[in-house]
């Protein structure tokens, strides 16, 4: 896992390179666990990034698959306790 982060930090921080960035999630997507996915989200662009519209899918996907893992009332926990 540390080599996407380490390749979607570089594409985003160093060359401001979203589309690249995003074929780093896909391809994560497919090789990561759910789990390992949503780490992944959460460390490399977090709220960063949260208002681009490029990243919609990303979100999309993220907030399915944490759903998925955590559940509803878990998902909620996990909001409570970030604020």
């Amino acid at each position: 896992m540390a080599d996407f982060e380490y390749n979607i930090t570089g594409c985003l921080d160093k060359y401001g390179d979203v589309d690249e960035a995003l074929k780093w999630f896909n391809r994560a997507e497919k090789e990561l666990t759910d789990r390992e996915y949503i780490q992944l989200v959460d460390t490399t662009i977090g709220d960063k990034y949260l208002s681009d519209e490029r990243f919609s899918r990303v979100y999309s996907t993220f907030k399915n698959k944490r759903l998925k893992l955590y559940g509803r009332e878990g998902v909620k926990a996990m909001l409570i306790t970030d604020i």
